[in-house]
């Protein structure tokens, strides 16, 4: 578990012993937190593979992706402004977590070293991120906003993506022409990056749609 990571076996059985930890098993198909739910509580995916979705809040778009364990899920958002989750997270197959509260997360934090710097450096990676992004500017290319685009919405910059939309929607959003939008898509489709369906396409590994910007 990254939060954990450094930490010897006798210093993470110390801490267990004070820290409360709740494993919890998902079949396929359960919904383990959902969008804009209340975000008070530290959840790590220990194994299986998840799918988060956003919903935008206008309703205009769609976007899924798929995502391996290990990983915590938005840590970002205990604290701060809006401490909601940002997607719903549902199991594609069964998966095991373990859930800290957010009263004992800060516990460890205060009290362990290791994994204060953890999450500082999860936090200072995210932050950095979003910064980088910002500095890049707004693309030049059809295909360079459209990525963006994506990226804005994503957890991960790699694996897989399916974004539901309207050709129309999109255009809008990247304020590009129907037509121009529908040219870069046909243009992947035919590449093999990506599968088009009505209203949607997916792009199995994101990290392949390197354009120009």
């Amino acid at each position: 578990m990254p939060l954990f990571t450094g930490m010897t076996t006798g210093e993470l059985t110390q801490m267990l012993a004070h820290i409360h930890m709740e494993f919890q098993q998902y079949e396929a198909g359960e919904v383990i937190v959902a969008q804009d739910d209340r975000c008070n509580k530290l959840i790590y995916v220990l194994r299986g593979k998840v799918k988060a979705e956003y919903i935008d809040h206008e309703r205009h778009f769609v976007l899924k992706e798929f995502i391996d364990y290990p990983f915590v899920i938005e840590p970002h958002n205990m604290h701060g402004m809006t401490q909601k989750y940002e997607h719903t997270y549902m199991t594609e197959k069964r998966t095991d977590t373990v859930m800290i509260s957010k009263q004992e997360f800060l516990a460890i934090v205060l009290n362990y070293k290791i994994p204060r710097m953890n999450i500082m450096n999860m936090l200072c990676a995210k932050v950095q991120k979003t910064e980088q992004m910002l500095r890049q500017g707004e693309p030049k290319t059809v295909e360079g906003k459209i990525v963006q685009f994506v990226r804005r919405y994503a957890i991960t910059g790699k694996g897989t993506k399916l974004l539901q939309i309207k050709m129309e929607d999109l255009a809008n959003h990247i304020q590009e022409t129907r037509l121009n939008v529908s040219n870069v898509l046909k243009a992947w489709s035919q590449q093999g990056l990506i599968s088009q369906g009505r209203g949607s396409f997916q792009v199995d590994n994101f990290e392949e749609l390197k354009v120009e910007s």
